[in-house]
């Protein structure tokens, strides 16, 4: 697989009485305006704890600390509510009691 190398593209905006900058990789500056358009739609993933510097002649490294951090992230998401449609067991048995008494009016 050809990795295509992309570019750190930066913004500016005023907000609170002072100038920001915001950074968007991109493949060329159209792409990064592209990305920028779609930033209405983003989600909120958190705050940034840290970033680590790899050499990337290392990838063996890199898919590793990818999978890790993949795997950590799920297994988080296992105790988080958000993300597990745990049934509620009365709504459930309710529903099916509606429903036999459905039947049984037929």
């Amino acid at each position: 697989m050809i990795e295509k190398k992309t570019n750190v593209y930066l913004f500016s905006y005023y907000h609170d009485k002072s100038w920001w900058a915001l950074e968007i990789p991109g493949y060329s500056e159209q792409d990064a305006l592209e990305r920028l358009k779609k930033l209405p739609l983003a989600r909120y993933d958190g705050v940034l704890g840290g970033t680590i510097y790899v050499n990337s002649e290392n990838k063996i490294l890199i898919r590793m600390m990818k999978y890790l951090s993949n795997f950590f992230i799920g297994f988080l998401n296992l105790f988080n509510k958000n993300y597990i449609n745990i049934p509620n067991d009365s709504n459930n048995l309710q529903n099916r009691r509606e429903k036999a008494d459905e039947k049984n009016e037929r």
